[in-house]
């Protein structure tokens, strides 16, 4: 290589370095803790009613940079009072904590000491994935025990309705559906706790040339009760999905998860 392509190279490496770091100096972070100033991991967060996220194991999470302005912030975690409110933000970088008040009832002068449980959603690997994807490593969607509360809805296929790339369905016999928006419309695959749920015709019974029926699609609202569902990740595309599904879901698929929401 020449050496004034060599320094152009150079030049434009530094420069990227460079803005990659400002970026970071001037990250705007909202840090979820508790009274006594302990992190609460996975809280739900969300400014100005946008995308939701979640909070790492130290409680924290990105706001990004940007302008100086006001952002209205709602964070949720089971077990805690939510928090709402307004938020001013500088255009540097910040870390503002917000601190939750736990629910739990005081007990004066009893002291408890019990080991960590952890919730199903953490030990099936739920939470890593949802931070993962707020990296940019996979381009899932997530809805934890906090939106599933907040939404308050009778059925699973209303808790999915609305989301992009998901579409409701009907069966021959006017049975709710969820399909694949980007796909044709054809049925996404269903996975409760790590296992693919067949059709009552067959995970390979795939024959939609005669339209959507009770037979060759999963009829969601009958497979589980919305009272029992713990977390939902969403992949729009079967190339996405994690490897311990083991499902071939070229339509993309919906991942249910059970479990106490409560804790």
């Amino acid at each position: 290589m020449p050496i004034s392509a060599w320094m152009r190279t150079v030049r434009v490496l530094a420069a990227a370095v460079l803005a990659a770091s400002v970026a970071h100096a001037q990250d705007r972070v909202v840090r979820v803790v508790s009274r006594d100033s302990e992190p609460i991991a996975y809280a739900f967060v969300q400014a100005n009613g946008g995308h939701a996220q979640l909070t790492d194991e130290s409680g924290r999470v990105s706001i990004g940079s940007g302008k100086k302005q006001t952002l209205t912030i709602e964070v949720r975690r089971i077990g805690y009072t939510p928090f709402y409110g307004k938020i001013d933000f500088p255009d540097t970088a910040v870390t503002i904590p917000v601190v939750l008040q736990s629910l739990a009832q005081q007990l004066g002068s009893v002291r408890v000491t019990a080991n960590t449980i952890k919730s199903s959603l953490e030990l099936n690997g739920f939470y890593r994935r949802w931070l993962d994807g707020q990296k940019g490593v996979t381009s899932a969607v997530f809805i934890g025990p906090e939106e599933i509360e907040k939404r308050n809805t009778s059925r699973v296929s209303a808790l999915l309705s609305g989301v992009s790339g998901v579409s409701m369905s009907r069966t021959s016999n006017g049975n709710t559906v969820m399909t694949s928006s980007s796909s044709g419309g054809c049925p996404m695959a269903i996975i409760v706790d790590g296992r693919q749920v067949c059709p009552a015709g067959g995970c390979n019974f795939q024959n939609y040339s005669h339209g959507l029926t009770d037979m060759n699609t999963v009829l969601i609202d009958q497979v589980i009760d919305i009272n029992s569902v713990a977390g939902v990740e969403l992949y729009k595309r079967g190339g996405n999905m994690p490897s311990d599904f083991h499902v071939d879901g070229e339509c993309g698929a919906i991942a249910l998860w059970t479990g106490n929401r409560k804790r």
